[in-house]
């Protein structure tokens, strides 16, 4: 997906060379095509336009000089990609808005007084917490230095990769 992607921005549409405007436009253009490639459903389409909308939005910000705490941005973001999902993984809007009246009215849903739910809520929000703290893949990155270990991690997960290549899996967009 990404080289059709990258051709549709760059390739037929002109990318970012004809102005700001036509870089606006086809970045939505981009991202509605990604959502439509994703599944023949407006629910698609419309995750791929909010997805077009907050790449644009993104854009705009930084090119005004705006900047955002980190805190605030993680949150913004994590909100984003949850709301999101649900029109991902919705059979129809109808569904999507009773989910998302859910999440906003969470004391509704029951959740909480189920037994035990309590307590994976806590451990959800510990995982939350430690996620939106935690160093992301481009700060290890900066870290990392090789050395024999890694090198020995390395080649072993490479092995299991490989004994993992045996086993017959689906093409995961075969459902569609």
């Amino acid at each position: 997906m990404t080289s059709t992607i990258y051709f549709i921005r760059y390739g037929v549409l002109g990318g970012n060379r004809k102005g700001e405007l036509r870089r606006y436009t086809n970045l939505m253009i981009t991202m509605l095509v990604g959502g439509l490639w994703h599944g023949a459903s407006w629910t698609f389409v419309f995750w791929g336009g909010l997805h077009g909308i907050a790449l644009v939005l993104n854009h705009l910000w930084r090119n005004m000089g705006f900047k955002m705490h980190w805190l605030l941005g993680r949150v913004f973001c994590f909100l984003f990609v949850v709301v999101g999902w649900v029109f991902f993984r919705a059979e129809s809007f109808g569904q999507a808005m009773v989910v998302l009246k859910g999440m906003i009215n969470f004391q509704n849903t029951g959740l909480l007084s189920m037994p035990g739910e309590r307590v994976k809520m806590v451990i959800l929000m510990i995982m939350v917490l430690f996620v939106w703290t935690w160093k992301n893949s481009f700060e290890w990155n900066k870290l990392f230095k090789p050395n024999h270990k890694w090198a020995v991690v390395t080649g072993l997960l490479l092995a299991l990769s490989i004994i993992g290549l045996s086993r017959i899996t689906e093409f995961l967009y075969f459902q569609f």
